[in-house]
């Protein structure tokens, strides 16, 4: 499959925006080109859980990029995995997540072995699994793929905005990161 939404906003392999949903047994193998809010699955999801999720293929974008979704609000991911590679020619780029907004009544959550094998390139905010988060956690994850951007850039997470709450437990990063 092939989703070429050049200089659109929500661009993704399956739906452009998720809302109050859950998504599961899904796989997205194709190429999505898209500009604000670019993902394998969704280009924005808000309130929406992933369940065992796949993608594969490329997915290119420039603001808010991500395997699974470009931009997110109150998400969970359990047992998702991008081996997409995803490339950003801007900030907010992540292997699962590109952009991770939450609050304390608002969390999102990263569980259960979700991964990400797919190399992931960005400019700032660069992580394996997500690059700018808010009130995020992540437990029994990991990144495997190749990080790189020229600034805050991680392994597992880009950029925390510093106002919220991050928890990473059991979780890790076997790639090269370069910065």
């Amino acid at each position: 499959m092939t989703n070429l939404g050049a200089n659109t906003y929500r661009t993704a392999g399956i739906a452009g925006q998720f809302v109050d949903m859950t998504i599961k047994n899904s796989v997205f193998d194709g190429t999505v080109d898209g500009r604000i809010y670019t993902g394998g699955i969704g280009g924005a999801s808000a309130n929406v859980i992933f369940e065992n999720i796949t993608t594969r293929g490329t997915v290119t974008g420039s603001v808010a990029v991500g395997g699974i979704s470009g931009w997110s609000r109150r998400v969970t991911a359990i047992n998702v995995a991008n081996y997409a590679n995803v490339t950003n020619a801007g900030d907010q780029t992540g292997g699962l997540f590109g952009w991770v907004e939450g609050s304390v009544t608002e969390p999102n959550v990263i569980r259960d072995a979700s991964r990400n094998y797919g190399t992931v390139t960005g400019h700032q905010d660069t992580g394996g699994l997500a690059g700018v988060v808010r009130w995020l956690s992540i437990y029994s994850s990991r990144n495997e793929g190749n990080v790189s951007g020229n600034g805050s850039v991680g392994g597992v997470l880009g950029w925390n905005t510093g106002v919220s709450n991050i928890v990473i437990d059991q979780t890790y990063n076997t790639g090269k990161v370069y910065g």
